[in-house]
């Protein structure tokens, strides 16, 4: 187990994990934002940026201020979860959160898709005999 004494979840924590993520996913589809799967690369470099300062964090030796219970002040890791003394856990921690970043990126992008096929595009209006894009209307007109 990776968690042993969970802290309890105040409600700063229910509004950054909860109710934040409820406001950009209203946002999201009241908006048209333009939308790639491509745009979660970022993530991806956030994840292996994170990584990779933590191993350099562990190998440097660098520890922690306030040291830690497990190990000398040099080897505390600076997140329980990138332990790196533990290098079986953090690597399938790590391969997770790879598997869940893709797994997001193909929810988002179907939620996306749901939001534009619903919207007219910017160039559709919609009139009496259904949508029709704006340069019909202009040759008609």
């Amino acid at each position: 187990l990776l968690i042993t004494d969970p802290p309890p979840l105040g409600l700063s924590g229910l509004f950054v994990h909860l109710l934040n993520w409820l406001c950009l996913l209203i946002s999201l589809f009241a908006s048209r934002i333009p939308w790639s799967c491509k745009n979660f690369v970022w993530g991806l470099v956030f994840i292996l940026t994170y990584l990779g300062h933590t191993a350099i964090h562990y190998f440097a030796q660098l520890g922690t201020p306030l040291g830690c219970e497990r190990y000398i002040d040099q080897e505390c890791p600076i997140y329980d979860a990138f332990d790196w003394n533990k290098p079986i856990i953090t690597t399938i921690f790590t391969g997770a959160a790879l598997v869940i970043c893709a797994v997001i990126a193909g929810f988002y992008t179907v939620l996306f898709r749901c939001r534009d096929c619903c919207m007219a595009t910017p160039m559709e209006v919609e009139t009496k005999d259904g949508p029709k894009s704006m340069e019909t209307i202009e040759t008609v007109v």
